[in-house]
């Protein structure tokens, strides 16, 4: 079977999994931007006003066999933030949909945040199950962080879906933000992250614009797909291997004006000649990641490199692949 071919059956399964996960639903609450404090949340008529809120109290009401739906109303929601810290929706998860259209979008502005929109952090287990659907996020520090532990392997963010969304002047925009932000949305040791036709604009820093990316998939992150995203008028490159994060897949994308020096790069800390590494144990190449299909289109920014791969190939205990040797080789091209 060909790379191609079985890629598009992969997608195909892919879209199927998450359709039948959107339909298997059997507790569903409200959020509305008109929403009361304390508003049961269980009918279009009377919505919850804040996303956390309304969360909290279907994961109480939510049977271990159930999904949890929170469909968010048209309008505009301001600096809302959300934490999961469990998977205590049990087997069905979570699905968090925009119940708007192109016209009326379901809009969660945060208005210069100097934080994400949402944090995804296990506690003492892995957490997962989740989708984020049909949403427009603007004017956070990060739309989403996926915070898996980069030091403990068992701590990580596992079956995420991340589909038909909006992310909109994201990172360090606004004067009130102190900090540079390095991602729109961040995949730290989160595996089986699906992020499909998402569009991204204006992703960028008022300083240190080099540092912050659309997709940054860091420290063992691994088995992620980025499939038919749009990137817009950026300044860091769009998307960013970290520190072993290996076997994804980048396909069918389009990046126009969103690169500093390469569309997809990839980087990591070597402790062996750079002081400033944080993390307990060495960081190492990312290899082993199919990047196909993908288009550039340039309109007013320099030309980008293919590849972009930071550092040199074989640091210290980090063991490499023998086909993976040349830093131009850590990543297949596959049909380009």
């Amino acid at each position: 079977m060909s790379p191609s071919l079985w890629s598009r059956m992969a997608v195909a399964v892919s879209m199927i999994t998450s359709t039948a996960a959107l339909d298997a639903v059997a507790l569903v609450r409200y959020v509305g931007p008109d929403g009361r404090a304390g508003a049961s949340g269980t009918s279009r008529a009377d919505p919850a006003g804040d996303i956390q809120a309304a969360i909290d109290e279907g994961l109480q009401a939510v049977r271990p066999d159930e999904a949890l739906e929170i469909r968010v109303l048209p309008g505009t929601y301001v600096r809302q933030q959300l934490v999961l810290r469990s998977s205590a929706s049990g087997g069905g998860g979570i699905i968090i949909v925009g119940d708007g259209d192109k016209k009326h979008p379901a809009v969660f502005d945060g208005a210069g945040t100097d934080g994400p929109w949402l944090t995804v952090a296990p506690a003492q287990a892995p957490i997962g199950n989740l989708t984020v659907s049909k949403l427009e996020i603007r004017r956070y520090a990060t739309a989403i962080t996926l915070n898996g532990s980069r030091d403990i392997d068992a701590l990580a963010v596992t079956d995420v879906l991340i589909r038909e969304n909006v992310f909109r002047s994201i990172g360090q925009t606004s004067k009130s933000q102190k900090t540079p932000s390095t991602a729109a949305v961040r995949l730290v040791n989160a595996d089986r992250v699906r992020i499909i036709d998402n569009r991204f604009v204006d992703i960028r820093n008022r300083w240190s614009c080099g540092i912050i990316h659309a997709i940054y998939v860091a420290h063992g992150s691994t088995d992620n797909q980025v499939i038919g995203n749009t990137f817009e008028d950026s300044c860091g490159d769009a998307i960013r291997f970290r520190d072993a994060s290996n076997n994804n897949r980048v396909e069918g994308n389009t990046f126009i004006d969103a690169w500093a020096d390469a569309p997809i790069s990839d980087w990591y800390c070597d402790s062996t000649s750079v002081k400033g590494c944080t993390k307990k144990t060495p960081e190492c190449p990312s290899f082993g990641n199919i990047l196909m299909g993908n288009k550039v289109e340039i309109r007013q920014a320099k030309p980008p490199n293919t590849l972009t791969a930071h550092g040199t190939d074989s640091p210290a205990l980090c063991p490499m692949p023998a086909e993976a040797s040349g830093a131009s080789r850590r990543q297949r091209f596959v049909d380009q």
